[in-house]
Parts: C-alpha cells; sequence; structure tokens
C-alpha cells in the first residue's frame, strides 16, 4: 500500500544536502555503530540509511542511540517482524520526513527540506539474495513510480543484482539481471553516475568462492536529474563491512561561469600565437574528437586568463593608456633628442591603438538586427556579394551540370522511379535503420552473430566519435525466438527488453 502526497513543488532553488546508504552487515556490533556515527559526523549528512542492520525490535531504541545523533529521528521497517532490517535516521533540525511505504527489503519516504520547502522522495533498498524474493520489491517499485508521478525520487542501497555481466566477477545470472533491466526501463530511473569504487560488494571468503559485484547503487528518475542537477554520487572504500557505503551530495547552486566567448581582438595580441601552440603542444591521449575535445576545454582557461591580465576592465585600460600617451608626448615635445622617451611613446601608441581597438570590438560584439527588414537587407547584401549582381557574373548552372552530367535516366525509367510505392513493396523492403533527430532503430536477425556484429559496430562509432549509447535508456525488442533465446540475447547486449508494438515517431511498429 502506497500513500502519497499530493502538494505542489515549489521553485528547485538548489541547496546543499547530503544523504547516504550502507549495508554494514550487521548493526548490532558496537565497533559498527561507531563507524556508522563517524560517517554520519564526517560527511555532514541530513539522512542516512543502514541496511541488514539486524536489529531486534527491542533494541531499536538503544542501537540507535549509539548510531544517530541524538537530535535525529528514526524510521525502521521492522514491521510486525521481530527484526529490522533497513533502519533510516535523519536530522528534524533540516529535514520533514514521513514513511511513504515500508516492506521487508523497501522502505520509502517522503521529505521536505525545511529550509526551502523542497519535496522529493528517497528509497532505502535491500534486496533478497532470491531471484523469486526480489520480485516483490520490484513490483513494490512500480508501484511508487505510477504514485510519486514527476516528483524527484531517489533510491539508494543494496540491490543484491548486478545489470549486466560486466558488473560481476563470478556467477552471473542472466535472468535475475534482465529482471532488474527491465524493472528499471519500467520504472524510467536510471543510475546516477558514480564516482570511487566500481565493485561494491567484495567478498572476503578467498580461495574459489571469491567474487566481487557492483550490487549497490544509486538509482534517479528524469524529475531528479531535472531538480537536482549538481548532485553527484560516490562508492567509498567499504571499511569494516563488505560493501561500500553510497554517498549523494547535492550541491549548493554555484555561481556559473559566463559561457565562453571567443574575442577576435585577442588575436591582435602580441603574445596569442605563443599561448594558443604551448597549450596545444601538451598532448593528450584518446580518439581524434576526444584530443579536440580535451584540447579546445584546456586552452579556454589560458585565453580567459589572457583576458583578464590584458584586456578586463578595457574602457578603464583604454583611457588609462590613453593619458599615459599623451603624458609621454607631452615628454617627447620637451626633450626633442631623447630617443629613450621617444621609444616609450612609440610603444604607448602601440598599446593605445591595441586597447582601443578591442574595445571598439567588444562594445559591438552584441549588435544584431532586430527589425525584419534589416534582417532581409542583410541577407540579401550578402548574397549579392556572393553571387554579384549582374547576369553576366552569374554561372550556368544548368549548363554546367549538362556538360559533367552525360547520361540521362530514360523516361519509362524516371516513371518507374517516381511513381507512388505500394504497400506490398513497403513490406517486402529489408530495412537495416531507422533513424530521427537523435533516435535510431537498429534492425537485425535474433542471433548472437547478427547482434554482435551490432555491438561492434558501436563500438567503432564510439572509438571514431566519443559518443555512446546510453543502455539503461535504449530497449531490445524480440519476436519469434524461444523465451531462453531472449534471455541470453538481452544478456547480450546489457539492455532492458522492451514489449511489441512499439511507437516510434506516433506510428506503432509491430514483427510482422
Amino acid at each position: 500500500m502506497c500513500h502519497i502526497k499530493r502538494e505542489s513543488l515549489n521553485a528547485y532553488n538548489k541547496f546543499t544536502f547530503k544523504i547516504a546508504s550502507w549495508n554494514i552487515r550487521g548493526l548490532n556490533n558496537p565497533l559498527k555503530q561507531k563507524e556508522v556515527r563517524s560517517l554520519i559526523v564526517s560527511q555532514k549528512l541530513s539522512l542516512c540509511s543502514v541496511l541488514e542492520a539486524k536489529v531486534r525490535k527491542g533494541n531499536l531504541v538503544a542501537v540507535s542511540s549509539r548510531c544517530f545523533p541524538l537530535s535525529w529521528r528514526v524510521w525502521d521497517n521492522a514491521g510486525g517482524n521481530d527484526v529490522a532490517r533497513i533502519v533510516l535516521g535523519w536530522d528534524p533540525n533540516l529535514l520533514d520526513v514521513s514513511l511513504v511505504y515500508s516492506s521487508t527489503q523497501l522502505l520509502c519516504v517522503h521529505v521536505t527540506c525545511l529550509s526551502s520547502r523542497q519535496v522529493f522522495y528517497v528509497s532505502a533498498v535491500y534486496g533478497a539474495n532470491s531471484m523469486v524474493d526480489r520480485r516483490l520489491p520490484w513490483t513494490a517499485m512500480r508501484s511508487l513510480a505510477l504514485a510519486i508521478g514527476d516528483s524527484p525520487w531517489i533510491q539508494m542501497g543494496d540491490f543484491n543484482v548486478v545489470l549486466r555481466s560486466s558488473e560481476r566477477i563470478g556467477e552471473f545470472d542472466s535472468q535475475a539481471a534482465s529482471e532488474f533491466r527491465q524493472c528499471l526501463f519500467e520504472i524510467n530511473m536510471e543510475e546516477m553516475v558514480t564516482r570511487g569504487f566500481w565493485f561494491t560488494s567484495i567478498n572476503r571468503r578467498g580461495g574459489g568462492g571469491a567474487h566481487m559485484s557492483k550490487i549497490d547503487r544509486v538509482l534517479v528518475n528524469a524529475s531528479w536529474l531535472d531538480h537536482f542537477t549538481e548532485s553527484e554520487a560516490m562508492a567509498h572504500a567499504p571499511g569494516i563491512s563488505d560493501h561500500c557505503s553510497l554517498l549523494v551530495t547535492v550541491l549548493k547552486e554555484v555561481v556559473c561561469r559566463k559561457p565562453f566567448r571567443f574575442f577576435n581582438f585577442w588575436m591582435k595580441h602580441h603574445k596569442f600565437k605563443d599561448i594558443v601552440q604551448n597549450s596545444w603542444a601538451v598532448p593528450v591521449a584518446g580518439s581524434a574528437m576526444l584530443r579536440l575535445s580535451m584540447k579546445l576545454k584546456r586552452l579556454k582557461p589560458v585565453l580567459r586568463d589572457l583576458n583578464h591580465a590584458c584586456f578586463s576592465n578595457i574602457s578603464g585600460r583604454v583611457e588609462e593608456a590613453k593619458q599615459h600617451m599623451a603624458h609621454l608626448q607631452l615628454l617627447c615635445a620637451q626633450n626633442v633628442g631623447d630617443e629613450n622617451i621617444r621609444a616609450q611613446e612609440k610603444e604607448a601608441v602601440r598599446l593605445y591603438m591595441e586597447l582601443s581597438a578591442a574595445e571598439e570590438s567588444f562594445k559591438n560584439r552584441n549588435l544584431g538586427l532586430d527589425k525584419p527588414e534589416e534582417v532581409q537587407q542583410e541577407i540579401i547584401g550578402f548574397y549579392k556579394v556572393l553571387l554579384g549582381t549582374k547576369f553576366a557574373n552569374r554561372l550556368d548552372a544548368k549548363g554546367c551540370l549538362q556538360q559533367i552530367i552525360t547520361k540521362k535516366v530514360p523516361s519509362a525509367m524516371q516513371m518507374e522511379l517516381t511513381r507512388p510505392v505500394s504497400v506490398d513493396e513497403i513490406r517486402a523492403a529489408r530495412l537495416s535503420h531507422v533513424i530521427f533527430a537523435d533516435d535510431l532503430f537498429v534492425l537485425s536477425s535474433a542471433d548472437e552473430v547478427s547482434l554482435q556484429i551490432v555491438l561492434q559496430s558501436l563500438r567503432e562509432f564510439h572509438g571514431f566519435s566519443g559518443l555512446q549509447p546510453n543502455l539503461m535508456k535504449s530497449a531490445i525488442y524480440l519476436s519469434g525466438v524461444s523465451n531462453a533465446t531472449k534471455q541470453s540475447l538481452v544478456a547480450l547486449v546489457g539492455m532492458p527488453e522492451g514489449t511489441l508494438p512499439v511507437k516510434y515517431l506516433g506510428v506503432p511498429l509491430i514483427s510482422s
């Protein structure tokens, strides 16, 4: 059962808060209680969920008082059970928290920031070891997604399942991964980019039973990304646990730097060429596009420094240079034979002219055309210069084409090429892909060889361009194959499975 508050969302002015989740593998140990409290204090957390707590109801108050600061309040998911698996604490001076949903594997709360009145939802997840049991929180997440709607939502914790084979060293359960991917696809959540440890669970059994996996993760919906654009996640070292602690920080609104703008007058500075060459000469590893991007990115602050050192407060610099030039010219008039003063006066004139030209260029940088007739005249003037105004100066495009193209398509074939396409011809056509804007459908046979070719093509495209498809926002649609083949192919591509029919540009696509 879910209960969702339906108050309107206020404007999301960014603020700073930190929330964490940690599978501590048992909270009854005093040393682990100390570690949790140290995490809260050192990171200045506003909210913290502790997983696999294994604390009995009768001990919850005593254990919580040793883990959380005295002013904090606590929720747990014990419910009708004797043991709490999830314990969630928060600072009531910063946040107002109310319970939305509680089960043995998932605890969801509604959070309001007291200073800004911003609202969002936080879920602490501790997935069961059994794939069958883990289907219960997946079902709960689907219900929560419908109830939460467009409100920001973040889920943190130990999901006890990986998304793809690369996230585990050891045995890989493709069916469990497929079900998890499908759940995330349906609730429209994706993993927040997380720095720090890649494998978040490290089994220290050693020998043949040792394994590492990425089962602790942070998931967010689109609304969270829209409202908390500055949020970032970090997987810290596991310490005395087998699991990394997850820390999410939502930063204060930073003073955004003005967009970088290149000024032409920079090129007239006598040091400009050397500055660019020195920056560009430092090698960068990677693809051609990546190297170009990194070098341009590295050049920006260097040019900003040049602008700050030589052209900031340009009007003041021009006035100062003008006064200095006039002063030296007066000295030249009083000391006709002094070559030193004359050289200084010559340099002062050069500097004044350089700064004055830069000032004029800076003042004219935003001049635009506001009136329609001005735009019209500007366009006409451009093409007059480009093409010329006299007919004699223009190229005879038709004549040029006739000279280049000597062979023509027969009239009968022209009629055949321009006639309407029939429905039967459309059905008989074999398409390899359909693309529109940033959406791409790749069509292939439903076998491993074909999909390997598609994946290799995408990897080569990534190598050339630096662009990589978002697997969690992609989907694979399969038809006419067995369930075993489906599971194998879904695990191969690492995408959630979609269901047919699917709409593309408003048109439903089916397998037949």
